[in-house]
């Protein structure tokens, strides 16, 4: 053990809180926005102390051994926690003449201390002690301080422990804050110093500074263990001060304010492989050269990968055939792809160019956003075809990646002009004469018809209605125009006589109507030109009978005058003419017959 402690002294045992030179720290190395780096960096001068004030061009930075730009460079204050550990033994409860303890002496200096400490934002303050009677995480450090004068242990009946100590020093994964311990304790002897030592070099691993207030009699000031103990302190960074009772107590603030600044560098990596790298730094200022690294990391990095968004399997292009079966004006005339990047090394980053190849071919390149836009143009291709696109990018670090291969067909669709052989515009020609003239044909038989029926009309009109003006029943010594005795409505008031054939229908429904279609006429006419619905016959209140057409083709016909969208009203003896059908009007009990008056058609117009 005597052998251990003069190595520890050799090695370690310089003057309370001296370092041998600077120190620079890099922390926090955050790779997530490649191809932009940050991280933390400490600067430390030989006595300890933050260099405020660091300029840009006093810090040359190397990755993988080649120099790269700072892109910024702050000066910033970092959160700060501090413990106070209390290794409550005998040794610490020893009286002065006035009967005050080492304990209590000490208390009264970190009253002193902790009274002056102007907590910042995110700083805590804990109290841990081999008693269990602890303090975590308090805000600032007036809380502090009344949670050690609470703190009243019987130092006659405890025993030193490490354990407080090992806890302090434990940080867990990923502990991104600085942390400052001030140990209190008695001299440390035997494995307690071993494993003092232990817990000082992982402190320095983690940049946890640890200054170390202990107190003894005189005999063990300048002793061995001491010395160690003093050594594993000035190893963290921090300072050693052994006390006996009498010495002044110093101030821990030199040790631990340094602790609160911190510089966030910003610098733009040039790193285009995966693998491990390394990142080294070199500070001058002041006349001091600090160096910090080199720091190992490891770097996934992978080109990007475009990837055809719903790109067409076909596209169809359009358009008319010249007489040489040549297209002409073939539609669309270009095709919009669209495309998405991933990167799967998960560090999406900025595009440098776009390409879209077809055929082997670069078609269109795009040097500026959009880049995940391309406008094939088509005009060249006007057979069907089979054609290889495929995709191109080149993002910000100049990595190159293409997509798989992709086959879209182009189908031409043509309509051919309506050019006709000679022997076929010959018998169209036919045709038409043929089909004009079936179609004079045809007029020319209905004119005929026309005329024929009004002739036969006026024929009838003559030898039918001839009358004598004083005749009290026209129709009463004829048997033909006797009363119908049969029929559905034998006590109806009116009827419609048929002439020539026609058959004759007893008028006794409130609304009578005439046509083919036994579905829509109560009285059913087949003769020639009659429509399904060909005209309707009302009653009205006060006994008249009016005849309405129902927009027939052939019309209906009153005494040989067609019968107006209005309607008529039907006296008795009038002809009517449904079609080729002809009916006579006759009433049952005819009031004021009046006399009818045949004339020639023309004279009507």
């Amino acid at each position: 053990m005597t052998l251990l402690l003069i190595l520890l002294i050799c090695l370690h045992g310089q003057p309370a809180g001296a370092q041998t030179a600077g120190q620079a720290i890099i922390s926090s190395l955050d790779l997530k926005a490649y191809p932009e780096f940050s991280f933390r960096l400490e600067v430390f001068d030989s006595n300890g102390r933050f260099l405020n004030g660091l300029k840009p061009d006093q810090v040359t930075l190397l990755e993988d051994e080649q120099e790269r730009p700072l892109v910024e460079l702050l000066e910033e204050r970092r959160s700060l926690e501090t413990l106070v550990v209390v290794n409550a033994a005998q040794p610490l409860g020893v009286r002065d003449a006035r009967g005050v303890t080492r304990y209590d002496l000490l208390r009264e200096g970190l009253k002193t201390w902790l009274s002056s400490v102007k907590a910042q934002e995110g700083d805590t303050f804990s109290l841990l002690n081999n008693q269990g009677q602890e303090a975590n995480d308090l805000p600032d450090a007036q809380k502090l301080w009344a949670a050690i004068e609470a703190f009243k242990p019987d130092m006659r009946a405890e025993t030193l422990s490490m354990d407080s100590l090992t806890r302090a020093l434990t940080v867990p994964e990923g502990f991104d804050r600085r942390r400052v311990v001030l140990f209190i304790t008695p001299v440390l002897q035997g494995a307690d110093l071993g494993t003092l030592q232990g817990l000082a070099e992982e402190a320095k691993i983690n940049h946890i500074r640890l200054s170390i207030w202990m107190a003894g009699g005189a005999q063990v000031i300048g002793s061995a263990d001491a010395q160690a103990m003093e050594a594993a302190a000035v190893m963290t960074g921090g300072s050693f001060f052994a006390f006996s009772g009498s010495e002044p107590i110093p101030d821990p603030s030199s040790a631990f304010d340094p602790l609160a600044g911190v510089y966030l560098v910003h610098y733009r990596s040039g790193i285009i492989t995966s693998g491990s790298h390394t990142l080294t730094l070199r500070i001058e200022k002041e006349g001091e050269m600090m160096v910090a690294g080199p720091l190992d990391f490891t770097l996934n990095v992978t080109p990007p990968n475009p990837i055809f968004l719903s790109p067409p399997p076909q596209i169809t292009r359009s358009g008319q055939a010249d007489e040489d079966g040549q297209p002409q004006a073939l539609t669309p005339a270009s095709q919009t792809l669209k495309m998405v990047v991933e990167f799967p090394d998960a560090h999406p980053r900025a595009l440098r160019a776009s390409r879209l190849f077809v055929d082997q071919k670069l078609v269109v390149e795009n040097k500026k956003a959009p880049f995940d836009s391309f406008t094939w143009p088509l005009t060249a291709y006007k057979e069907d075809g089979r054609h290889i696109l495929r995709l191109e990018v080149e993002d910000e670090m100049g990595l190159m990646g293409s997509s798989s291969e992709l086959p879209v067909s182009i189908t031409i669709s043509l309509q051919m002009p309506e050019v006709l052989p000679e022997e076929r515009r010959s018998n169209l020609w036919g045709i038409t004469a043929a089909v004009l003239a079936f179609a004079a044909l045809v007029s020319v038989l209905a004119v005929g018809w026309t005329i024929r029926t009004r002739s036969k009309n006026k024929k009838a009109a003559t030898a039918d209605m001839m009358m004598d003006e004083s005749s009290a029943d026209i129709f009463s010594t004829r048997a033909a125009r006797s009363w119908p005795k049969k029929g559905a409505h034998e006590h109806s008031e009116a009827a419609m006589m048929g002439l020539e054939g026609a058959p004759t229908f007893n008028l006794g429904l409130k609304e009578s109507t005439f046509g083919r279609d036994p579905t829509q006429a109560t009285c059913v006419v087949t003769a020639t030109g009659v429509d399904a619905l060909h005209c309707r016959l009302r009653r009205m209140d006060d006994g008249s009978y009016w005849l309405y057409d129902e927009n027939s083709v052939a019309g209906t016909w009153v005494n040989y005058a067609p019968l107006g969208k209005n309607g008529l009203q039907l006296h008795h003896g009038d002809r009517v003419a449904i079609g080729q059908a002809a009916f006579r009007f006759r009433l049952q009990n005819p009031r004021n017959l009046r006399r009818i008056q045949v004339k020639p058609y023309k004279d009507r117009l």
